[in-house]
This record gives C-alpha cells, structure tokens and sequence, in this order.
C-alpha cells in the first residue's frame, strides 16, 4: 500500500479495510458458525439445568445469549463450553482478517479469501498453543497460592509463615500473576494479530504479542483506545443506515403489498432481544447516550398463522444476518486497527518496515530460503571436488 506513514495516521486506514468483502465474509462466517455451535449447547445446557425445551424456545428463540439462569453446575459447565467453542471460532476469524489485512497493507490485494482459510488452518494452532500455555502458567501460580494456604493452615507454623512469607515470595508471585493475566487478556487482541503478520511458532507468538504491549505501553493503548472510538462510531453509522435501509424497504414494497409486509416486519422484531446489550451498544452512538435509535419501536406483537410464521422466522434470520454484519464490521475494525499498531510498533522497536515486505515474500519463505541458502553453499565446494 503507498503512502504508509507508520504512525498515528495510519488507524483511519483501518474502518476501509475493515469493511472489504472478503474481510466481512471471513469474520461473518466464523461467528456464525461459532454461534451456531454456542446456541445449540445453550439449549444443551438449558435442558440439563432442567428447564423444558418448548418454554425455553419460547423465551430466548434463536437468542439464547448472557447467563441464561442456569442453577446446576452441569448446565454451567455445558454453557461455558459453548462460549469457549465461540471463542474459538471467532480468533479463528480474528486470524483469517489479520492475514487479509496485512497483505492488503503491503500491496498484495489480490489475497483471496480461500488462501486466508487454507492460512488459518495451517496457524491455528499456534495460537490456541500460546493460550494454554499462559493459561497453564496461570494455573501452576494458582496452585503454588492454594499450597501457601495449606502451609497456613499447620498450627502456630500457619501464621508465623504467613505473616513472614506474605511480602517475598508471596506478594512478588501474585503480582507476576495479575501481570500475566493482565497479559493474557491482551492476548486476544495482539495474538491473532502476530499470527496473522508472521505465522512463526508459539513462542513467538507469545513474545511478540506481549511485547508489542510492554515496549510501546502508552502507544498501543492509544491505538486500541483510538480503534474502538472508531469502530463505535463507524458501526453506529453503518446501523443508522441499515435501519433507514429497512424503513425504505418496507416503504417501497408496502406500495403493493400494504400492510403485509410491515406487519411481517415487526412480528420479526418482536422476537429480537431489542433490551440486549449488544443491540443497545449498536444502536447508540455511545453507551448510555440518548443519541440513536429506539429499537423497541420496530417490533409489536401480531396474532399469526404457519405461513405467517414461516416467513417471520426467515425474517428474524435475514435481520440476524445484518446485525452480524455490523457486528462483524465493529470487530474487524479493531482487529486491522491492532495489525497497524503491530506494524508501526515494530517500527518503532526493531526497524522493519512490515508494510513494504516484498508481496511474495512470507516470513516462513524467509527460513526455507535461509536453509536452502546454505545448504546450497555448504554442498557446492563438495561438488566442485567431486
């Protein structure tokens, strides 16, 4: 890409690229899947904790979002799983947008969106290695706090070792720990990022990813501070502009169709979660602002028949599907916004020029032609004696 400057310039690149075809259908595409996968355990869960199945589609439909007031301890564990199972499927399109990213930034526009997939497939498990291993980590200084605890519990032993020890090494260990978790949360941002960029190894990922924060701090957090300023105020337009695109579609079809098809309309909206945070956040321009657009006004109630149903719920997935467009736009704004802090850090901390890498040219090309190099200088002197 010309004209790349490697500096704060550079985030409002970010909501363009974020909004190219294959950027969408790759983002879209995991988080439908992923939520495909999360709202059947959902269900899953619901049932487990004892809750009956049609009373249940009753109240959350294809919506079976948040906590879900689950009481047994089977139906949470079912839950989380499936959130884990959305998470993992959207780094996975946090990865594919980070690749597509990137190459664009580098002048390779022509990346398609099947060469990101076949990328992600190949990477995938860098990242999800880096993860258990924080994670592992994290667990290990669980543990060493829970053996301090049963040291605390010997008699007069307890409480003298716990006063001594409660500076060094046990203050010392739990701020490493909060640091890493700290670290760790971050990683959702940054690791897909350098999986994207470089697609090395897990140690790696780790390093460069927890480096990009703890180099430039200040840098970094203005750049995602930046990013979700942006990617707000973006996707609050880019809703404004959906909802006016509804209102002119019920317009102009209600010439022949009167009042069928605003009634179909409303029945669909009627069994949006309109009260969810995710619809608040996307129909305001910013969290507890009056400035956006009251959903509850689209939806009312309407006495229906099987076709009648039929068709509110093919609605209810075509209006599902915009929202995950705009929810998609959102994310993929922060998602390039992170690839172009990534660049510009590395910069500023080791001097590459990331956005002018060669486009045929990939840091695993760098290591296969290291080691065809050498091997090629180390075997002619032998073929030259032979």
């Amino acid at each position: 890409m010309n004209s790349y400057y490697y500096d704060f310039r550079d985030i409002f690149r970010a909501p363009r690229i974020a909004l190219h075809g294959k950027n969408i259908f790759l983002q879209m595409t995991n988080m439908l899947t992923g939520y495909i996968g999360y709202g059947i355990l959902a269900y899953v869960a619901l049932i487990a904790d004892g809750v009956d199945m049609s009373y249940a589609w009753e109240v959350h439909f294809l919506f079976p979002v948040g906590t879900l007031g689950l009481v047994s301890i089977l139906g949470k564990l079912i839950w989380a799983i499936g959130v884990l199972w959305f998470l993992f499927w959207l780094l996975r399109g946090n990865i594919a947008v980070s690749k597509t990213s990137f190459e664009e930034i580098r002048g390779n526009i022509f990346f398609s969106s099947s060469e990101a997939r076949t990328f992600v497939k190949e990477k995938k498990g860098i990242l999800y290695r880096a993860f258990l291993g924080v994670i592992g980590f994290i667990v290990f200084l669980v543990i060493l706090g829970l053996i301090a605890g049963l040291i605390g519990k010997i008699p007069v032993v307890g409480e003298i070792s716990f006063g001594l020890f409660y500076g060094f090494p046990y203050y010392i260990i739990s701020l490493f720990a909060v640091l890493v978790l700290f670290l760790c949360v971050t990683f959702f941002l940054t690791g897909p990022t350098v999986v994207g960029i470089k697609g090395e190894d897990t140690l790696t990922a780790l390093f460069d990813g927890f480096s990009t924060i703890t180099s430039r701090p200040l840098r970094w957090g203005i750049y995602t501070a930046a990013s979700v300023v942006i990617a707000k105020v973006c996707s609050f337009v880019l809703f404004y502009f959906s909802f006016r695109a509804f209102q002119f579609i019920n317009g102009t079809s209600g010439v022949f169709m009167g009042d069928k098809g605003k009634i179909l309309f409303e029945s669909a909206c009627d069994k949006f979660p309109m009260g969810s945070a995710t619809v608040k956040f996307l129909s305001y321009l910013y969290p507890g602002s009056d400035f956006g657009i009251n959903m509850y006004l689209l939806g009312a109630f309407h006495p229906a028949d099987t076709l009648h149903l039929i068709s509110t719920y093919l609605l209810v997935i075509s209006i599902g599907l915009v929202f995950t467009f705009i929810i998609a736009y959102f994310i993929n704004t922060i998602v390039v916004s992170q690839v172009i802090a990534f660049i510009d850090i590395r910069r500023q901390t080791h001097d590459e020029l990331l956005a002018e890498l060669p486009e045929d040219e990939m840091w695993d090309d760098f290591e296969i032609k290291e080691k065809k190099g050498e091997a090629t200088s180390e075997d002619k002197p032998e073929d030259a004696q032979n």
